[in-house]
């Protein structure tokens, strides 16, 4: 539990923060996709109206499950956060409903015909940001993310270390629903992964993806669905890592390298050997670990200027 002044007050702005936003609002881009009822709510100004909208809500939910896990959350905050991540889920399960193959999508949909064009884009190499494609794997990435966080609650934990405001059957219920919702679009990911050609597939992990690897083997762990493994497999990018860890300390092989584009593919590879022991995946964590503190971090004397 936070004792210290400066962050139980950064808590309490986050909570406060959190609580102010509208969940048809975050909710408005999935509706869209899907054809549902809107509730007359607009879509976020910003990333959200654009090509990389959607993602907001991934990161939205984990915060949320993040702060009613706090031992800091009171209960008036449990059951307002709590809340809000439910209508998340009821609302994106009405989404994946309403479709009916498992796909979830916030962006704006520049032809209402074909609502995975960007995927299709991106396949295809087609990436420019304004009329194709921006990174809709990436965006993917923080939607699983948000339904691996709620999907993770642990309730028994929840009651044994800060059970004030905890309620066992709510908590339950939205980690049910957020397994489900995330299992259904791992179906939907697998299918379009397991299509890929070689070529496809190397077009494909050249454009960035945040770590689809790393949250699709979270949800194997939830699903223990074989076809989840193989979708998880189909974003490491193995020539990457063994590149990178034939490379000599020194020699600067991240030279050049996106680092939001880099370090979620090893948290993928380091989540691989949780998941399957493979040593291989353990060691190119380890070594990208190694030559990223000791050869493209600054120094902490630099740090002090």
């Amino acid at each position: 539990k936070l004792q210290d002044s400066y962050f139980k007050n950064a808590y309490e702005k986050e909570v406060l923060y959190l609580t102010s936003f509208h969940t048809d609002r975050l909710l408005a881009g999935f509706r869209e996709t899907a054809g549902v009822d809107m509730r007359d709510a607009v879509r976020y100004p910003g990333w959200e109206n654009m090509l990389i909208g959607g993602h907001t809500l991934g990161h939205y939910m984990t915060a949320c499950v993040k702060c009613y896990e706090s031992a800091n959350c009171s209960q008036e905050d449990r059951k307002a956060l709590l809340k809000k991540v439910k209508k998340l889920l009821v609302g994106l399960k009405e989404c994946q409903d309403a479709l009916d193959t498992g796909f979830l999508f916030g962006a704006v949909i520049a032809d209402p015909s074909n609502i995975e064009l960007q995927f299709d884009h991106v396949e295809a190499g087609r990436t420019n940001i304004i009329t194709e494609a921006w990174v809709p794997w990436y965006t993917m990435h923080k939607i699983f993310e948000g339904l691996v966080s709620a999907a993770n609650m642990d309730v028994e934990k929840l009651l044994s270390s800060s059970p004030l405001g905890v309620d066992k059957m709510e908590v339950e219920y939205v980690a049910l629903l957020a397994k489900d919702i995330a299992s259904r679009l791992a179906d939907w990911t697998y299918g379009r992964t397991s299509s890929w050609s070689e070529k496809t597939h190397k077009t494909v992990l050249s454009i960035e993806y945040g770590g689809m690897n790393d949250c699709l083997y979270d949800v194997y762990l939830l699903t223990g669905k074989k076809t989840h493994l193989e979708a998880a497999h189909a974003f490491d990018q193995v020539e990457l890592f063994d590149r990178i860890f034939r490379g000599k300390m020194g020699d600067h092989v991240l030279n050049n390298h996106h680092a939001n584009t880099t370090i979620p593919k090893f948290m993928g590879a380091l989540k691989r050997f949780v998941v399957t022991g493979e040593q291989d995946y353990f060691d190119y964590a380890a070594d990208f670990w190694e030559k990223v503190v000791n050869y493209h971090s600054y120094p902490p004397d630099m740090l002090l200027l």
